[in-house]
């Protein structure tokens, strides 16, 4: 290609910007890096800035990537469209449907009063009068001692609750023989309480809990209601997790604004939250699987009768919870069930019917 050059032209396009760039105000030296880099625009020009095929200027192609030790991109500048993009936290409830009490060691201790019909213990010299278990069987004696199933149940659990009678003088072997003897296989008992329990023949003439009359009252032993003290010892338990960040980490989200450190102990943090969460709302759904029969259960996959609408099925669902609530209040005596744990169908059900009224139509 033909380099004719006007010597002039060409310092006056370069030198001023030569001179800018470098500090350079020789004449003899502009003159020669002005022809230099005129010759070397066209070069350049005839070497990118050629028609293509199609008869246009080639462009910058397709957007690549640069990758490392192999291409070095397209050169387009790659805006950040959010400084940074976090993940959220799952929702926990766990720990809002229970008290949580911090241990200030490995252990504690839990003490309590109770007061027990007459006294006694499940284990030592002392036989109770009464006790209760899960297993229900028909009266039987063993070493001198009778078990007679009360007409009465336990009111929280629904456990079976025995009188027991005979020769106080044998061993207290009779509890012992009643948890792996013959009658029942590795029966848990209890004492029964008070306070949790009623046994109506404790204080009347029958098991219906009749009055005694003034005679048959007089002639009869008092019976006496026993007040101990109990101890629950409890030992801590534990979750455990760790994480680790790097110093380039550190240094790296210091341009996003993000304190690297703070956002391990808030993942740490949720980790722990989770599960402990979790395991809450298990022991909850163990108990409530344990509860005796009578709360009411929640169906929301039977079909519709005859003139029943979704919304009725709807509000049934809110009509059972309210009925669980109130025999929760009749069975605990502390008051009514003011929570409950849910799914997404059950709850979209009872937002539905917030405000409940009955569907309007017109008719005759």
């Amino acid at each position: 290609m033909a380099n004719l050059i006007n010597e002039a032209e060409v310092r006056n396009t370069w030198s001023p910007i030569i001179e800018e760039a470098t500090g350079i105000n020789e004449s003899a030296k502009l003159a020669w890096m002005s022809e230099y880099c005129h010759n070397h625009k066209l070069y350049e020009d005839a070497n990118i800035m050629s028609l293509g095929t199609a008869g246009n200027i080639f462009g910058m192609g397709a957007t690549n990537f640069p990758t490392a030790g192999q291409s070095d991109g397209s050169g387009d500048k790659a805006p950040t469209l959010l400084p940074l993009a976090m993940q959220v936290a799952a929702q926990t409830i766990g720990l809002d449907l229970v008290p949580v009490v911090p241990m200030a060691g490995p252990m504690g201790l839990l003490s309590y009063l109770d007061f027990v019909y007459e006294g006694g213990k499940t284990a030592g010299s002392e036989a109770p009068t009464y006790i209760k278990s899960a297993t229900a069987v028909a009266a039987f004696t063993e070493n001198g001692r009778t078990f007679t199933p009360e007409a009465a149940t336990s009111r929280i659990d629904g456990d079976t609750i025995y009188a027991i009678s005979g020769d106080a003088t044998v061993a207290n072997t009779t509890l012992v023989d009643f948890r792996a003897g013959s009658n029942t296989a590795a029966a848990e008992i209890a004492l029964v309480a008070a306070l949790e329990d009623h046994i109506p023949a404790f204080s009347g003439a029958n098991a219906n809990g009749a009055p005694m009359d003034r005679e048959v009252g007089e002639q009869t032993a008092d019976k006496v209601m026993g007040l101990s003290l109990f101890s629950k010892s409890v030992s801590a338990q534990t979750f455990q997790v760790a994480a680790a960040v790097t110093r380039e980490q550190v240094q790296d989200l210091k341009q996003f604004g993000v304190d690297a450190i703070a956002q391990v102990e808030a993942v740490l943090t949720n980790e722990l939250t989770q599960s402990i969460n979790n395991h809450i709302l298990r022991s909850m759904r163990a108990l409530a699987a344990n509860n005796p029969a009578g709360i009411a259960d929640l169906d929301l996959t039977g079909n519709l009768t005859g003139g029943e609408t979704v919304a009725d099925r709807h509000r049934s669902i809110l009509t059972s919870i309210l009925a669980a609530a109130n025999l929760i209040a009749q069975r605990g005596r502390r008051g009514a069930g003011n929570f409950a744990v849910v799914g997404g169908a059950v709850a979209s059900a009872l937002q539905s019917v917030a405000g409940f009224v009955a569907y309007p139509m017109a008719n005759t």
